[in-house]
């Protein structure tokens, strides 16, 4: 159910893009599974994007799931939105534990535990993976994570094409074992 809620997410972030608008706020709390589909609600949050991107002083989303970027003040996007969908997948595979969870998005500790937890492989595993107890979970959390984090920096610009891509091969993996 994470991954199927996931991937739909990702899929309905992406045709939000291409109308030129964000969800503003993906969180697990706004990502409900009904009739067999992940659907994003509260659409009271969308918000029109110019030129690929909401300027930076529009910045929404509930603290615990917001980017890095937008932690920066830097403007969000298809693939801030979707690193926002990589929390919220972690928060509902790690059953609500996330590290970070606890800092307001004003606070600099947020992006730094985020970092932190994410940025570097053995913290990641440390404090992220160590939480998540289905195998095709933590295989999807290690994917994205390496796609977002490379060299231990949040990489901008993922497309959902890799996003989906990287759970689909970590589901043939796992199939495999």
């Amino acid at each position: 159910m994470i991954v199927d809620a996931t991937l739909q997410a990702a899929q309905a972030i992406h045709a939000l893009a291409m109308n030129a608008y964000i969800h503003g706020n993906v969180s697990p709390h706004n990502i409900a599974y009904q009739d067999g589909q992940g659907v994003l609600i509260d659409l009271a949050t969308l918000r029109p994007i110019q030129k690929g991107h909401l300027q930076a002083s529009a910045i929404t989303g509930t603290p615990a799931f917001i980017s890095l970027a937008a932690l920066k003040g830097q403007p969000q996007n298809e693939s801030t939105e979707l690193e926002s969908l990589l929390y919220s997948m972690l928060y509902a595979a790690t059953k609500g534990r996330l590290h970070w969870g606890a800092y307001l998005h004003t606070d600099p500790r947020a992006r730094d535990a985020k970092l932190a937890a994410m940025g570097v492989t053995s913290r990641s595993e440390a404090v992220v993976l160590a939480r998540i107890d289905d195998p095709l979970l933590k295989c999807i959390a290690k994917c994205l994570r390496a796609l977002f984090f490379a060299r231990r920096v949040c990489l901008q610009g993922v497309q959902v094409k890799d996003f989906i891509a990287a759970i689909h091969q970590c589901h043939a993996e796992v199939s495999e074992i």
